[in-house]
């Protein structure tokens, strides 16, 4: 993964909020579409779902979310913009100029 990238991925971890017993999940989304819940012990696979979309959709969101009765999930109604797609192209070829 060339630095760039990888600096890019660092900053979108940042922008998930700390889980807890009762949030256990990311509920990850763009411009109020559903890109994916991710459970909480996966942050790289939530950090990949915004790599993969944040080109695509001007701002990328995460919200806490539950499991309720096993398959049912909840999300939090607060929200974290993890991806501001001019922000993350500016940090982006900034960490190219670096290199």
């Amino acid at each position: 993964m060339d630095k760039a990238r990888q600096k890019l991925r660092n900053h979108w971890a940042k922008g998930f909020t700390n889980l807890d017993p009762e949030w256990t999940h990311w509920w990850i989304d763009g411009e109020g579409y559903c890109l994916g819940v991710i459970d909480g012990g996966n942050l790289s696979a939530a950090v990949d779902i915004v790599e993969d979309n944040w080109e695509e959709y001007a701002s990328i969101k995460s919200s806490k979310a539950k499991v309720i009765d096993g398959d049912l999930i909840r999300k939090n109604r607060n929200n974290n913009e993890v991806s501001n797609r001019d922000k993350s192209r500016k940090i982006y070829e900034e960490a190219q100029s670096e290199t």
